[in-house]
């Protein structure tokens, strides 16, 4: 069967775009941003941390779920504090 060069790049364009439909909605990969805002009511300041980037926002609500969302720039950490911050997450887990 002989498919024309047009209709390849159609199907192509159409599964990419419903790929990254799909992968846009799977919801927040990263649960640092709904921990940050635990018990918190919408509006309050919130921040967190992943590795050695620290992020700065207000809680909101997306999604049904109040999650941090960044409105700030990102501050690099200095290492130390990558370090404390770690070490005090694994003693919260034991």
């Amino acid at each position: 069967m002989i498919v024309s060069n047009n209709t390849r790049v159609l199907l192509f364009s159409f599964l990419v775009g419903f790929s990254v439909n799909l992968s846009a909605h799977e919801g927040h990969s990263n649960t640092q941003a709904v921990k940050a805002c635990q018990n918190k009511v919408v509006s309050t300041e919130c921040s967190y941390a992943l590795g050695d980037k620290l992020y700065k926002g207000s809680c909101r609500s997306i999604a049904s779920k109040t999650m941090c969302v960044r409105s700030e720039p990102i501050e690099f950490l200095p290492m130390e504090t990558e370090l404390l911050l770690r070490s005090e997450d694994r003693e919260k887990k034991l």
